[in-house]
Formats: C-alpha cells, structure tokens, sequence
C-alpha cells in the first residue's frame, strides 16, 4: 500500500501544530528562491523558532530533492524530511536533518532528531512575514467560500420554499403537519 503525499502532509500539520503557539501553513513560496517551496513551515512566534518537513513519498523524489535541502536549511532552526515507513535510512541524510516516518494510520514518529541551528534575523523575519500573509490569503479566501456556501442554501432553501409553496399550502398537507407537530 503506498502512502499519498496527502497524508504525510496532514500527518506533519498535526505533528507540528500547537494551538495558540504555533502557525502552520503548506507550500510555502517566495519569488528569490527560484520556484522553490516549502512543503510544511512551522513558526513559533513565542520561541522565535521556525521548523520546516519536506515531504517525500518516493525513492525518485526523495533522491532529486536532496539537493535543496542545503537551501532550506538556511531558512529553518529545524529541518526534517517526512516520508513513509522505511523509505529512506536515516544515515542517507545530510548532519542536522531530521527524519520523521509516517505510517498507514497517518501519524508520524521521530526516526532521526534534526539539530537545532542558528538562523539569520532577516530569514526569520522574511518567513515569519510570508507564513503571516499566507494564513491571512488563505483565511480570507477560505471564510469567503464558507460565506458563499451559507449564502447558496438560503437561497437553494428559498427557492424550494418557492416551488413547493402551492403544496404546503394544500389541505391535506396541513393536516398531515398537524398530526406530526401535535
């Protein structure tokens, strides 16, 4: 059974949310890292800190994607690689990089601890703003479809009020509604 990107994705989110302390968000870009983005960006406003999981869920993907872990690294006090169980070995990975595995269930579990590094003030400063902004996009857009999706079934339900009006408002129907409500 092979494990979805998806999945892994969900997996690191949970893995690294704590509510009221921690900002997640996934896909992560920025226009001076050449097209690049970052699969899963943690920051932790309180601690200053920032973590960032590559997610890989296959051999090819894991083996072509080495070569930008060095440039994720600047942008992270923590960096880890989440893949499936036994994917990858951990001795396959560059000195600091963490590895977390995920299994059928979704959950992830540590394999290899990433080491804790220092981070430039301007990086932590350009990501803690891109993660800020991506959470405002990305909640405006989302509360604006949640405010469509109520609007079109008060409508949907006006309109089948509508159309149904002449039924409801037969006799039998009223006195089928009594002996219900009664």
């Amino acid at each position: 059974m092979s494990i979805s990107t998806v999945l892994v994705t969900d997996a690191a989110v949970s893995w690294l949310s704590k509510p009221f302390n921690t900002m997640v968000v996934t896909e992560l870009s920025e226009s001076s890292w050449n097209g690049k983005r970052m699969d899963v960006v943690a920051v932790n406003p309180n601690a200053g800190r920032v973590a960032v999981v590559e997610v890989k869920t296959s051999r090819g993907d894991f083996l072509a994607g080495k070569k930008k872990f060095s440039m994720y690294m600047k942008f992270c006090h923590k960096f880890y690689v989440a893949a499936p169980r036994g994917m990858i070995d951990p001795d396959e990975l560059p000195d600091g990089v963490g590895l977390l595995e995920c299994g059928a269930t979704g959950r992830l579990r540590i394999k290899k601890y990433a080491g804790l590094r220092t981070m430039e003030a301007h990086r932590y400063t350009q990501i803690l703003g891109r993660v800020i902004q991506k959470l405002c996009v990305e909640g405006s857009r989302v509360s604006t479809e949640a405010a469509w999706r109520e609007q079109n079934k008060e409508w949907a339900f006006r309109r089948w009020l509508r159309d149904h009006e002449r039924f409801l408002s037969t006799r039998p129907y009223a006195r089928q509604m009594e002996r219900v409500f009664a």
